[in-house]
């Protein structure tokens, strides 16, 4: 049994990082005393956050075991290419660093980054590539997040051959 003191609804979830990943499973309200009906919202709020915490973990936990197979079979097909990548603890950057995301942003940003790109190395994140490459400006280097099928849109705009791809080797 464990007693939980806290000042705010989210301060209840620091008790879940005092105890192993995993091992809760679900919440179940258990009310002792009549402080709960002196303050319900107050207890409701704890235990939602309590349960978002759980259920993330596990959604997390599932996703990876959903995934494992893709994983592993992209970490297998991408090592052939390994004679032709390079680490990126060797890249250094000389000039300020321009990261490009896709959001509304950008778009807006355009004659912005226009003007200084010589200046700036630009890093973008996979699905900015299509709006940067429309625009006629190519990033330095590309940021693969996630390894989906759909993402192979984002490459399929005429990218320069000198433009490095930024990516795990597991995620392409």
């Amino acid at each position: 049994l464990t007693v939980v003191r806290a000042d705010t609804p989210s301060a209840a979830v620091s008790v879940l990082n005092k105890f192993p990943p995993g091992m809760f499973r679900r919440v179940v309200s258990l009310t002792l005393c009549a402080g709960f009906r002196m303050d319900k919202a107050f207890y409701n709020q704890a235990e939602l956050y309590l349960r978002e915490k759980i259920q993330a973990y596990w959604k997390n936990r599932m996703t990876l075991i959903h995934m494992g197979r893709l994983y592993t079979r992209n970490l297998v097909d991408n090592t052939t290419i390994l004679p032709h990548t390079r680490d990126i603890s060797r890249l250094s950057l000389e000039k300020p660093v321009l990261v490009a995301g896709a959001g509304p942003s950008l778009e807006k940003s355009i004659g912005i980054i226009r003007a200084v790109r010589n200046d700036i190395i630009i890093i973008a994140v996979d699905t900015a590539v299509p709006v940067l490459c429309a625009s006629n400006l190519y990033p330095d280097f590309i940021l693969a997040l996630e390894g989906q099928f759909i993402n192979i849109l984002d490459f399929l705009a005429d990218i320069p051959d000198s433009v490095s791809l930024i990516a795990d080797i597991a995620s392409i």
